[in-house]
This record gives structure tokens, C-alpha cells and sequence, in this order.
């Protein structure tokens, strides 16, 4: 639903896009059949683009993020947030009411009913027309007399006139204006100008372009007409005599439109063809609509037979992966047993749900969506609520917790070490573990869950500070004063600690360590 509602957004831009456009480069041009192509493509591309998804492919190779200028255009939509929202209301196993987005889906079907059923009330009053009317021509081109004070009118290969209310020339001129609209099939232009407006009713733009695309149809057969050696004044005179309000709107009208208009158009100098190249301006702004359509969530599995869910009483923690937090911004990265864990950024802060995600035993910021996990990398999804996530994770957990463990990570009992220079340089620096001196074993054993952060100074003031002990550079560790510590898959966690110089040892499936 909310990605239904998300593609009605992104139509309705592209619509406006593709009407601004119009207005303000081509309209003032005379290069009709032009800008007839441009109306009704662009304008029926526009229902496409928003299916179109080109992350994909502006992802760098072997890189989770983006090319650094498409970062400046601002994503429209948000359609995976929605799919993790749905998640989420299944998970908590309550009953979901009717949501604004509910009523606004609602609204759109009424309003799209309607206009359908004014439309086909039109068709109905045309076809009841063509059988009460005189067949006076018949052939490719047919012509029907019609007794009542109508407008002469076209459609499909059928012209409607009353020829007692027109002279012998107006009638010549009419017939091939008309002419002109049935055989490039103009028709067509206006019943998908019709369906536009039927799918994006409540869009101003759209109704817009559905008088452009008329209005140009209009310049298409004046242009026509004029091409045939029609006396031009004569012709724009006889457009002021044929007055009156058109009675079929699914018709080619011989009088719609502004006349002042097109009198304008009629008399003015032909465009210059270097005037063409305002066309190919389009192209850059459908390829940024492409990159602010971009949807980042490349495929989270919401299953509902995925997500295991921890009830209120359950005793055993369904999170089985360490944890630590992630700061905004998801700055450097910490080798881990041979590898460098970097934590993902920060994607949007407006999340409509505040639920904390765990990725890997990493707690994510608030607002973090999981827009860059493959489907075919996640192990499994696993969602914790209630006292259950209040207990693990403290008041981050209020709203619920999503924890996501992918199939590449290694828990912290299968990590050996923690390496923080190139092993091909041999010079031991100096180590620093919360304002203290400590050997270089001390920091091999500690678990990388425990660490807040880690700086490293090489060659700088700040080594000077420690005189012959920080030649080779100083590495500075502090430590959290707070850690939730949860057992692998299948392990418990053994503390060993000292208490009045004792050793004591407690082994526990989630085990909470806090310094002072």
C-alpha cells in the first residue's frame, strides 16, 4: 500500500516535470508534430520511470555506497523503509487499524471511478449521436449530418457537422481541418490524455498537459490547413464565426482552444531549427528524476516464517550476537581478525518508526534503514520486543528491536585478535588502555565489543607528549563504560573476575558489564 502511494508521488512528479518543461522551452515554439511526440511520450513515460530502479547500477563496484555527486539529488520515496514498517507490524502480532495511507487509497479510487464513469457517460453520449445523425460521405473519411446546433467535430474517421449552419468555404475549410485530425489519428492523443487524467486525477499538472496536448493538436491542423494555400484571414475569420461552448469533450473540436491563441501561432515566424536543441534538454532532467527515483533497499527477506519473534516472557535471549553501538556517521573502522569491520552510515534520520536495528551486534543509530544488505547475504532476521529488548538493550529497545545477522559474520568468540598496524611492521608502539600504560597482550585480549574507541598517533605533537616510549607511535583505548555482551549461536558467555581477590567465574546466555 505504502508503495502504492509512493509510485503515485513519483508519477505525479514526473508529470509536473514533463509539464513545466513544456511551458516554459517549447510552448512558445512552432514545431507542432514535435511537440506533439514530446506531450504524449514524455508524458506516458512518466508512469513508467518511477519502475524503474537504476541503484543498481550506480553503485561502485565492490563499494556499499554511491558515486559521491548522485549524493547531492535527494531520494523520493522511501519504498524499503515501508517493507521493514510492514515487518515490524508483523512482528508484533497486533492488529493493525486503518491508516491514513488506507483513506488515501481510498480517495484515489473514488476520484478515478468518477472521472471513468463521466467518461464513459461521454462515449455513450457520442455513440447515441452517430445514430441518430445522417451518413452523408462514406469511405476512409465519413461525414454525418446532424440536425441540432452542435460545433463541427472529429472523431476517430468520422467528421460531425450541421452544413445549413455554414457557408460553402466555411464548409471546405472545416472539412479539411478536420481532415488533418483523422488521418494523423489525433484521436489517440486525446483518450490517452483522457486516461492520464482518470490514473493522476488529482494532479493539477496532468490536467495541464491535457489541454497542451489539445491546444497543440489545434496548431497541428491550422498549420496544415494553412500549408494547403488557404487564405489565412479568410480561415481565422471563419474561426470567429464558428462560435459557441463544445457539447463532446472526447472530440477534435473546430473551435476549441483559444482563438486569440491560435490567430498568435498562425501569424507568427517559424521557429529556428537551432531551437531544437531545447528538446534534448529534457534528457539530463529524466536522467535526474531516474537518481532521485533510486530505491536503496536492494531486497531485506520480510517473511514472516524469516522473523522469529521474542515474547514477553520468554526467558532466553532469540539475539545471539554481541553488541556494540555505531556513532552518526559511521566514522573509521577497527581490524577484526584479519579484516576491517565498518559500520554502515547513517541513511536517513526521519524514520517512521523508531525501532533500533542490530546489524552484526552493531546497534545502528536512530533512523538507520538497511538499504544496502543483499538479500542472498542475510543468515537471519530476528526481532526482540517488549521487557525481552528493554532488558537487553535499555531504553534504545523501548520500541522494539530488529536484529539482522548476515551470513559473513563471525561472532566474537572465532575472532583471535585485534590488529591495529601493518603485521609487516615490527616496531611495537606504545599503548595507552584508559589513561594507562599497558603491554601489547593486554590489548590482544580484549574483546573488540569492550572498546569505545581507538586512536592511533604516529609522528605528530601527540607522541612527543610520551618522549622515547611514543617513538614508534601511540595507540590510545578507551573503553566502554557499559556492555551488553550475548553468547554466539549456540555458546554462553564465561566472565572471570576477581571479588576480595577471589576468582569467580559466571557463564550466562547475555551477561550486562559496567565499570564506574
Amino acid at each position: 500500500m505504502l508503495s502504492f502511494l509512493i509510485y503515485l508521488l513519483k508519477s505525479s512528479i514526473s508529470l509536473a516535470v514533463v509539464c513545466l518543461f513544456y511551458q516554459l522551452l517549447l510552448r512558445r515554439l512552432t514545431f507542432y508534430a514535435m511537440n506533439r511526440w514530446y506531450l504524449l511520450g514524455y508524458s506516458v513515460l512518466s508512469f513508467f520511470i518511477p519502475l524503474i530502479n537504476i541503484y543498481p547500477i550506480l553503485r561502485e563496484e565492490g563499494s556499499a555506497g554511491e558515486p559521491y555527486l548522485i549524493r547531492f539529488i535527494p531520494v523520493v520515496g522511501g519504498q524499503g523503509r515501508g517493507a521493514i514498517a510492514d515487518a515490524h507490524i508483523v512482528a508484533g502480532g497486533g492488529h493493525a487499524s486503518i491508516g491514513w495511507g488506507t483513506w488515501l487509497i481510498w480517495a484515489f479510487a473514488l476520484g478515478a471511478v468518477i472521472l471513468l464513469v463521466r467518461t464513459v457517460i461521454r462515449g455513450w453520449s457520442l455513440y447515441r449521436l452517430r445514430k441518430s445523425a445522417r451518413l452523408i460521405e462514406s469511405g476512409p473519411l465519413r461525414i454525418y449530418q446532424v440536425d441540432a446546433s452542435i460545433i463541427p467535430f472529429s472523431f476517430g474517421n468520422s467528421i460531425y457537422i450541421n452544413q445549413d449552419l455554414h457557408t460553402k468555404q466555411q464548409w471546405s475549410d472545416i472539412i479539411l481541418h478536420e481532415y488533418v485530425h483523422i488521418r494523423q489519428r489525433h484521436t489517440v492523443d486525446i483518450l490517452v490524455a483522457e486516461l492520464m487524467c482518470i490514473l493522476n486525477w488529482y494532479n493539477p499538472f496532468c490536467w495541464l498537459i491535457r489541454w497542451s496536448i489539445r491546444q497543440n493538436l489545434e496548431f497541428i491542423a491550422d498549420q496544415q490547413v494553412l500549408a494547403k494555400g488557404v487564405d489565412k484571414k479568410g480561415y481565422q475569420y471563419h474561426l470567429l464565426t464558428v462560435l459557441g461552448e463544445p457539447r463532446y469533450r472526447l472530440a477534435n473540436n473546430f473551435n476549441f482552444s483559444s482563438l486569440k491563441k491560435r490567430i498568435i501561432m498562425m501569424n507568427k515566424m517559424r521557429s529556428a531549427r537551432l531551437q531544437l536543441v531545447k528538446f534534448l534538454f529534457i534528457v539530463p532532467l529524466a536522467g535526474v528524476l531516474l537518481v532521485a527515483f533510486r530505491d536503496k533497499f536492494t531486497g531485506l527477506p520480510v517473511k514472516k516464517h524469516d522473523i522469529k519473534v521474542a515474547s514477553r516472557g520468554q526467558e532466553k535471549a532469540t539475539s545471539k550476537m554481541p553488541t556494540r553501538e555505531v556513532a552518526p556517521g559511521g566514522g573509521g573502522g577497527v581490524k577484526v581478525g584479519g579484516r576491517k569491520e565498518r559500520p554502515p552510515a547513517v541513511r536517513d534520520t526521519t524514520a517512521p518508526y523508531k525501532v533500533l536495528y542490530v546489524l552484526n551486534g552493531d546497534k545502528m543509530p536512530l533512523g538507520w534503514v538497511p538499504d544496502e544488505i543483499a538479500e542472498d547475504s542475510i543468515l537471519s532476521i530476528e526481532v526482540v520486543k517488549g521487557e525481552q529488548a528493554m532488558r537487553l538493550f535499555g531504553e534504545k529497545g523501548t520500541n522494539g528491536v530488529i536484529a539482522i545477522t548476515t551470513k559473513k559474520y563471525q561472532p566474537a568468540s572465532a575472532r583471535d585478535s585485534i590488529h591495529l598496524f601493518d603485521p609487516g611492521n615490527h616496531a611495537t608502539p606504545l599503548y595507552i588502555l584508559d589513561g594507562k600504560e599497558v603491554p601489547v597482550d593486554s590489548v590482544n585480549k580484549l574483546s573488540p565489543q569492550a572498546i569505545e574507541n581507538i586512536i592511533i598517533y604516529k609522528n605528530d605533537e601527540h607522541t612527543q607528549a610520551y618522549g622515547e616510549k611514543g617513538k614508534n607511535g601511540v595507540v590510545v583505548i578507551t573503553l566502554k563504560k557499559d556492555v551488553v555482551i550475548v553468547g554466539a549461536p549456540g555458546q554462553q558467555v564465561t566472565a572471570v573476575f576477581k571479588v576480595n581477590g577471589e576468582p569467580w567465574t559466571i557463564t550466562a546466555d547475555t551477561l550486562r558489564v559496567s565499570r564506574p
